[in-house]
């Protein structure tokens, strides 16, 4: 499905982590749980993807091979917001990932500008500061 729709990483990992939260409020009924995943992988993609990106609903259902119909996602889609209260943003593993990856840059980026006996405040160049320089 992933070839087929052409999401990007964090739109799948919104999904899967809206429909965690989702199956830890409510409890869902097994018949539902495809038309449930589906649905959170669309409200993933209006959040994190391009407009032209996103098919219509209609297009991504004959995509991903469910018998839906689309009345029945546009359903879904409105009671996966309510039961979550309009919050879908959730913190994803790639979020994390991300996080950790900056810190480490930054930590890295420190260490070596105390290395070289540098630091943060000594790299602003005060003639160049506006109240020291002249205007002639």
């Amino acid at each position: 499905m992933n070839a087929a729709l052409q999401f990007c990483q964090e739109t799948y990992a919104l999904a899967v982590c809206v429909l965690n939260r989702l199956l830890a409020t409510v409890k869902v009924q097994t018949k539902y749980l495809k038309c449930i995943a589906i649905t959170t992988l669309i409200l993933a993609a209006k959040i994190n993807e391009e407009d032209e990106v996103i098919a219509s609903v209609k297009d991504l259902l004959a995509q991903s091979g469910c018998n839906f119909s689309t009345a029945e996602i546009h359903r879904m889609e409105r009671i996966i917001l309510d039961k979550l209260q309009w919050d879908l943003y959730t913190a994803t593993p790639i979020d994390f990932i991300h996080i950790v990856s900056f810190t480490q840059r930054g930590y890295h980026l420190l260490h070596w500008l105390n290395t070289h006996r540098l630091h943060p405040h000594r790299l602003i160049s005060t003639h160049l500061h506006p109240s020291t320089s002249s205007t002639s």
